[in-house]
């Protein structure tokens, strides 16, 4: 609970309470996901694993949107 909660009070200083609490439900969940594949397990995963992959998470997307951006000139 604690990590998801920093996420989204990390969010919450630039998005709407909503709007942090769903990115940061995404972004922990899908950090969790990316644990497993990585891991190739669904044992032995704990907060601090999240809290360390999270950055590449983050970039991951950051990345995404901006090759989308350019390409469409879309600001998502």
């Amino acid at each position: 609970g604690d990590t998801l909660t920093g996420i989204i009070a990390a969010l919450a200083s630039h998005l709407s309470p909503l709007e942090a609490a769903c990115a940061g439900v995404f972004l922990h969940a899908y950090t969790a996901h990316e644990w497993t594949r990585i891991h190739k397990s669904d044992r032995g995963l704990v907060a601090s694993d999240i809290a360390k992959l999270l950055p590449q998470t983050i970039g991951k997307f950051l990345t995404r949107e901006a090759i989308l951006r350019e390409r469409t000139g879309i600001i998502f």
